[in-house]
């Protein structure tokens, strides 16, 4: 309780520090304060930063996620399609995944979920249990071959069973491609 004491009240003096400036000076301090921790800088919403007043439909995407996304031409819609955001958890909810072969979509799975925990996180590390996870409620699972399967994932990912896979930059491009792949062509937009 006394933290949310302190904390309020840390936020009450920031306020009151701040609201004597400009609209463009108290952006800059703000930035600024991100800057220092950058483990806290995210943007409200995907495609709109909070203060352009966008809609907060994806909860909070860390930077890096964001600047992924937009690098390889990544949009809400193909997000939608393929990831569910609910009080600042991500799911896949993508029933199927590229490839003709299991070995194929496991290499997907292994992805997009390296993709989930980077949307989620900023971190793109994820646990083998969770791609595993994914991989048998796609399908895509062989028993026999899986440890095989997953180690075709090639320079895409580092780590191991044991500590965790992280999806490094040819596996974050691979990634965004999937992304698209099974989200399919943008959605018409209405309001133009």
């Amino acid at each position: 309780m006394s933290d949310e004491v302190n904390l309020a009240g840390i936020v009450q003096q920031m306020h009151q520090l701040v609201s004597t400036l400009s609209p463009e000076q108290r952006s800059r301090v703000m930035r600024s304060v991100s800057a220092l921790f950058p483990e806290v800088e995210r943007v409200a919403a995907f495609g709109a930063g909070a203060e352009s007043g966008g809609s907060a439909a994806y909860g909070e995407i860390p930077v890096a996620a964001t600047k992924w996304l937009t690098r390889n031409g990544v949009t809400p819609h193909h997000l939608e399609q393929v990831f569910h955001f609910e009080a600042g958890k991500v799911t896949v909810i993508a029933d199927v995944v590229p490839g003709n072969t299991k070995r194929e979509q496991t290499v997907s799975c292994y992805a997009l979920e390296g993709a989930r925990a980077f949307l989620e996180t900023g971190v793109a590390k994820f646990a083998d249990a969770d791609a595993d996870a994914l991989c048998e409620r796609i399908g895509c699972r062989d028993k026999t071959n899986h440890s095989a399967n997953r180690s075709s994932a090639g320079n895409k990912m580092t780590g191991s069973r044991s500590d965790g896979f992280t999806l490094v930059a040819p596996g974050l491009i691979h990634a965004a491609k999937l992304i698209k792949e099974i989200a399919g062509p943008d959605a018409p937009n209405v309001n133009k």
